[in-house]
């Protein structure tokens, strides 16, 4: 998702294709309450590695892993939803509104 807005203002054509995926990021995280992907993740190292198995969400297991950044689970939702609101924001500043900005 970070690296959606710099995609957004440099290629600003597909920016509704790129605002897509990290929308319905927002909405899984919302009502399922986790990423379907690191759930799928979680499964398959259950299945074949079981000790391989992290605990938290992959963005915070890997964030402590490769950069000793402790961070929660929830700290990292809110980037995420920081970052999908500017990309609206970049998104609605091309669409909505052109002339003003």
């Amino acid at each position: 998702m970070l690296f959606s807005v710099p995609i957004v203002i440099i290629f600003p054509k597909i920016s509704l294709f790129v605002l897509i995926l990290p929308m319905v990021m927002i909405v899984l995280w919302l009502t399922v309450g986790t990423c379907p992907v690191t759930d799928l993740e979680k499964r398959l190292l259950m299945k074949y590695d079981p000790k391989a198995v992290y605990p938290g969400s992959f963005i915070t297991y890997n964030l402590q892993k490769f950069f000793k950044i402790k961070a929660t689970d929830r700290q990292v939702d809110r980037v995420g939803y920081i970052i999908v609101a500017v990309l609206v924001l970049c998104v609605a500043k091309q669409y909505l509104f052109p002339l003003f900005f």
